[in-house]
């Protein structure tokens, strides 16, 4: 009765979300549906029809114990007791007809079981449909590009400093794609959620922080997109084509944003919604108090304000202590580099972050440079090394000396850009770049 009174509040009010609350791990919602955890069960209400039903699964689902649900979009998951990952596709479809499996990963979202880590504390799922969404509008140059649909589902590890992100396309249970955290991964995240094209996460710093992401976004797709690393143009106006593959995709890609500070008292349970057509528009929805009652606080991704709507009931997470508590640095590897008179040094390299400080040295010479790396899709388990792609950026031609310039020009084949791309193998011994460069180089970890 509580949420029929909130629904016909919104129905009356002028907001664009869909629903004004905040998703938990029993509790969750997309546009046309919300669904909870009754007694390790699963109901669902149409927004629309207002009655709840207990939801209609496949025989051999039906006595399973659920211990957590998401959705977004198309996509409906759930958890059970020992960890399997069940979904549906069919999550704006009238219910009773939604088709429900527990596979996951290649090929093509139809490989085998998927199983939660022991490590996971929650996790999201993301979904991006090529055909409601039609494109991704990169925020950097205003590029506009179509892209085919994208489920991620992310896991996030004990102590949040680790994101672990699954692909339908790549194998179930490949644990080695992760998304960077903001600074440089030196984040921890408290909660995260995802939505659309967007990623929402709330550190230990009690930080909101927003950012346009997925594989596709961040270049790890080798399959059918094409990447550019090059200088924005701001003013570049394109129009949306009908195929991805006519379009590269600009990287390095957006980065984490921190959204403005909440003015009053809020928790660790937040939502994103992606909204309309486009990748610009989301709802932040974060449950909060004020004058001692239960609020949600709420804003479009874009706005600097937020604002705040009275919701009936208790706090469904702890509150949140904003501060300057920082989180605890990860420092990544160190990589080394000497031939002839030449030294090269890769500082705080993580593999899912980039770039990477670069620093080259000879003789009195020294150039900061910075090294971009990212994976691709693998379908199935490779030994090592593990194929990496990226480029060296340096800085721009007219801070570079002529001696400088053949420094480069001699390593590494510089010829006035900004950017060179290469291909790379990473292993436990160390990084070596090759295909794209005029030598080889092999950074050995320290």
């Amino acid at each position: 009765m509580t949420k029929f009174i909130i629904l016909l509040i919104l129905l009356t009010t002028s907001v664009h979300a869909v629903w004004r609350e905040v998703k938990t791990p029993t509790y969750t919602f997309n546009e046309r549906y919300e669904i909870e955890l009754r007694d390790q069960y699963p109901y669902i209400r149409d927004f629309k029809k207002g009655d709840w039903e207990r939801l209609k699964l496949p025989k051999k689902f039906r006595d399973k114990k659920f211990l957590s649900i998401d959705a977004d979009n198309r996509y409906i998951m759930m958890v059970t007791s020992d960890g399997l990952v069940i979904k549906t596709k069919h999550g704006r479809k009238y219910h009773k007809l939604m088709k429900w499996d527990g596979v996951w990963g290649a090929p093509f979202g139809k490989g085998s079981k998927i199983h939660l880590a022991p490590t996971t504390v929650y996790w999201a799922i993301q979904d991006w449909d090529m055909f409601k969404d039609k494109y991704i509008r990169n925020p950097i140059n205003n590029e506009m590009y179509r892209t085919l649909s994208i489920a991620h589902l992310f896991q996030v590890h004990q102590g949040g400093s680790r994101i672990t992100v699954h692909d339908p396309w790549l194998v179930a249970e490949d644990y080695s794609y992760e998304i960077c955290l903001p600074d440089h991964g030196n984040s921890s995240a408290v909660n995260f959620k995802s939505s659309g094209a967007f990623v929402f996460m709330i550190d230990t710093q009690g930080r909101l922080l927003t950012r346009l992401w997925n594989l596709d976004i961040a270049g790890y797709n080798n399959v059918y997109a094409r990447y550019k690393y090059e200088v924005p143009k701001r003013n570049d106006r394109y129009a949306i084509h009908l195929v991805q593959f006519l379009r590269k995709i600009l990287l390095p890609g957006p980065s984490w944003e921190i959204q403005p500070k909440i003015p009053g008292i809020y928790t660790s349970a937040i939502t994103v919604m992606a909204r309309g057509k486009g990748s610009e528009k989301a709802d932040l929805f974060v449950e909060g108090s004020k004058n001692g009652k239960r609020v949600i606080w709420y804003k479009d991704i874009n706005d600097k304000n937020w604002k705040y709507a009275f919701v009936p009931g208790k706090l469904k997470a702890a509150v949140v202590l904003p501060g300057n508590k920082k989180s605890p640095r990860i420092m990544g590897k160190n990589y080394f580099h000497k031939s002839d008179d030449i030294q090269m040094r890769l500082i705080d390299f993580k593999d899912q972050c980039s770039p990477t400080k670069l620093q080259l040295t000879k003789g009195k010479e020294k150039i900061e440079l910075k090294l971009h790396l990212r994976g691709i899709y693998r379908l199935k388990i490779e030994p090592p090394p593990l194929k990496r792609r990226g480029a060296i950026e340096f800085p721009p031609s007219n801070k570079l000396t002529s001696n400088q310039k053949k420094i480069l020009t001699d390593l590494f084949g510089y010829r006035g850009d900004q950017f060179l791309e290469f291909e790379a193998g990473l292993s436990d011994a160390g990084l070596e770049l090759n295909e794209g460069l005029k030598n080889n180089i092999f950074l050995k970890a320290e």
